[in-house]
Formats: structure tokens, C-alpha cells, sequence
């Protein structure tokens, strides 16, 4: 399986070295430069269709657009990645939508969440 993942990021270092880095990665990435700072942007990332969106913190053109906040609207089974170049720390956002029939499965989206969260924090 490929997955796709999109770099968003104005004229990065950081950026072109994270491309390079999952592209020699087996071929398990398909990976695509977005610049943050085109006005077409957030439909670059609509027409990739991306699995993972990636960008960094730091990167004012990147952060400027309310990116998370778009994104969420465009993707919403997608994953955010934000890197924050200036530490060790990288954010992830999951944009799940799941259906729910009862209230009570409400308990149980909260239990499976937590769980997921756990093992991601252990890693």
C-alpha cells in the first residue's frame, strides 16, 4: 500500500529533506510538495487527495491559512502531521468521522479514541 502524503511548506530546507527521506523509503511513499504559499493550495491538496498532510509550525505561510481548520473541512478521514522544527515535538491531528446509531456507542468511540491515543503516546 502507497501512501500518499503532502508536504505543505514555503520554499522549506526541511521540507525538500522530508520529501527526500520518504521517497527512499521502500516506495511505501507517494510524496507530493505543496507550496503554502499559492493561492491554489488548499486544491492542490484537493486533487492529490492525500492520506497525510505534513507541515511545520514554524512556517508562517503554512500556519497563516488556518491550515488544521481547512483541512478538516477538505479531509475529513485524513491525518495532519505538525512539525515544529524548532523542538523534537510533532503534533497529529485525525480527522475520523464515524456514525453513530445509540448514544451509548458514544462510550465506546471515547474508549477506542483513548486507547489509540495511549499506544501513539507510548511510541
Amino acid at each position: 500500500m502507497t501512501i500518499k502524503v503532502v508536504i505543505l511548506a514555503y520554499h522549506s530546507l526541511l521540507a525538500d529533506g522530508i520529501a527526500n527521506l520518504l521517497e527512499a523509503s521502500a516506495n511505501l511513499f507517494d510524496t507530493h510538495l505543496v507550496d503554502a504559499g499559492a493561492e491554489d493550495a488548499i486544491e492542490q491538496i484537493l486533487e492529490i487527495d492525500p492520506d497525510v498532510v505534513l507541515f511545520d509550525a514554524l512556517d508562517i505561510c503554512a500556519t497563516k491559512k488556518q491550515v488544521v481548520e481547512n483541512l478538516m473541512a477538505i479531509l475529513p478521514q485524513g491525518v495532519v502531521l505538525q512539525i515544529d522544527s524548532g523542538s523534537d515535538l510533532i503534533k497529529i491531528f485525525s480527522f475520523v468521522s464515524r456514525h453513530v446509531n445509540q448514544i451509548d456507542e458514544v462510550a465506546t468511540i471515547i474508549q477506542d479514541t483513548v486507547c489509540t491515543i495511549d499506544l501513539i503516546r507510548a511510541a
